[in-house]
């Protein structure tokens, strides 16, 4: 039988039950609005970045990292803070240099890694919730 710790590091149950007041119903009615989406915002985030449109492609990444916080899908939401932080440098550069691209991608990279994996083992993760 499953244990919560099956699931790390993709999905911290234990913090993400705890941060919605240990509402099981609530966490296993907010997870399938983010988890199967993920792809979606990932492709739209890479269409205005790859377009040069950074504000944009920072607000996706923002977005989508306040939620994988909240619920504690946490592997999906350290890489996006860490693309996040280098997202803010490119759409206002007076924050200081911008990174290149070849320092971003490497991050978009690990992302989409750890998009997958979470998709993965979604079914299984519900599973659990039952």
């Amino acid at each position: 039988m499953a244990v919560a710790e099956d699931f790390l590091p993709y999905y911290d149950i234990k913090q993400g039950l705890t941060r919605l007041g240990n509402n099981k119903m609530l966490y296993r009615m907010l997870l399938p609005k983010l988890i199967p989406n993920l792809l979606t915002e990932y492709n739209k985030f890479l269409v205005e970045y790859e377009a040069g449109n950074y504000v944009q492609a920072e607000t996706i990444i923002h977005t989508v990292k306040g939620t994988s916080g909240n619920l504690s899908v946490n592997d999906v939401h350290f890489r996006l803070a860490d693309l996040d932080v280098k997202l803010k440098y490119l759409k206002d550069p007076t924050l200081g240099p911008a990174p290149s691209k070849e320092e971003v991608q490497p991050l978009i990279d690990a992302l989409l890694v750890s998009i997958n994996k979470s998709v993965e083992v979604y079914p299984e993760v519900l599973t659990f919730l039952a």
